[in-house]
């Protein structure tokens, strides 16, 4: 991803940051730092699951906004939000369907991220492409703010995918940095005229 970043005239940094303890054992992780954009950094969360006997690893990507100014306690209400599939064509309008839309739901960010038409695009593209855009935005603590991208399964093919137009589908939705920095400016903004109000 830092590569990536860097690719795209972005200035980034990978740094090593301590995560957590585990058995005694203090463990690191890898986060990038970006600047002068409206996210400050990535990470890469992964999940390990059993199923069917299989292990496997669900991954996607974090991205948070470090704040200057500490939020008021209300301000999950007004900025915490998560994408739903809008399906039609429903079997026995229950089950599979085509999906038509992607919404925001929530409240005041929600409201601004549903009439902004570049982002409705990219989501419903992704949803379209991966049957999945699921998107969330939560008020982490006073001074962050996290973005989740969408699940995927396989990390090990990210360094292998090329840039060409083919292959949009799968910088948008799976690294997703353009459209999360993208909703991200609307979270700086919106914070901005609440605190200014």
């Amino acid at each position: 991803m830092g590569s990536y970043l860097r690719a795209l005239g972005i200035n980034a940094t990978v740094v090593k940051e301590p995560a957590e303890v585990i058995i005694g054992e203090a463990v690191t992780e890898s986060v990038i730092k970006v600047k002068g954009q409206s996210i400050d950094e990535v990470r890469l969360l992964s999940n390990d699951y059993i199923s069917c006997g299989a292990m496997g690893s669900i991954s996607r990507f974090q991205y948070q906004l470090i704040l200057d100014k500490v939020l008021p306690d209300n301000a999950g209400r007004m900025i915490n939000t998560k994408t739903k599939q809008v399906k039609e064509k429903k079997i026995l309008g229950l089950f599979a369907g085509t999906i038509a839309d992607v919404k925001w739901q929530g409240r005041e960010l929600a409201e601004r991220l549903n009439s902004d038409n570049e982002i409705k695009s990219v989501l419903l593209r992704c949803a379209r492409h991966w049957g999945n855009a699921e998107f969330q935005i939560d008020v982490k603590s006073p001074t962050i703010i996290e973005i989740l991208g969408p699940r995927f399964v396989d990390a090990d093919w990210i360094p292998q995918m090329d840039t060409s137009e083919g292959k949009r589908g799968y910088e948008d939705c799976v690294f997703g940095f353009k459209i999360c920095n993208h909703i991200a400016r609307h979270v700086r903004n919106l914070i901005d005229y609440r605190q200014n109000k």
